[in-house]
Formats: structure tokens, C-alpha cells, sequence
């Protein structure tokens, strides 16, 4: 991410537990380089506002499923996944 201009510090550390904010800063922030008329709501407040961010980001970028997006945040082997776990 650094390469690519992201402004802040990422370890891998900020993914030892499930961590949709970052997650989602992260995507929104992708969506932002990939087309900057793009208006997604970024609240994610609440698990249905989490989708609703998910299937956003997907339908504007038109190449990634929500499900792999909302798997995004989560650990390898752990069944919940990081929309869920904030």
C-alpha cells in the first residue's frame, strides 16, 4: 500500500483480529484512485451499512464480489469474517 501512495502506516499487526475499518478505509481509499467521481457512502456503522459499503465498492469497481470484500478483514481459518468483528 505504500508503494501505491496510501497514506498511512500499515502492519501486519493491525490484522491480528478482524479489522473492517481498515478494511474499509483501505478499499474506500482504492475506489477513490480507481475513479474519483465514485460516491459511496463510507458508513459502516452497523452490519447492514457494511454490506450496503460492500456492495457499493463492488457494483463501482464492477470486478471484485462483495463476499471476497467482506472476507477481507478476517484471519485465514477463522469463520468470522470482518464484517462482522470491528
Amino acid at each position: 500500500m505504500r508503494s501505491l501512495g496510501y497514506p498511512r502506516i500499515i502492519s501486519m499487526e493491525n490484522f491480528r483480529n478482524p479489522n473492517f475499518e481498515l478494511v474499509a478505509d483501505c478499499l474506500d481509499w482504492l475506489l477513490q484512485r480507481y475513479d474519483d467521481s465514485a460516491d459511496v457512502d463510507d458508513d459502516i456503522s452497523t452490519e447492514t451499512d457494511r454490506v450496503n459499503f460492500l456492495k457499493a465498492v463492488a457494483q463501482v469497481s464492477g470486478r471484485t464480489s462483495p463476499r471476497a470484500l467482506a472476507g477481507a478483514g478476517a484471519r485465514r481459518g477463522s469463520r468470522s469474517g470482518g464484517l462482522y468483528h470491528q
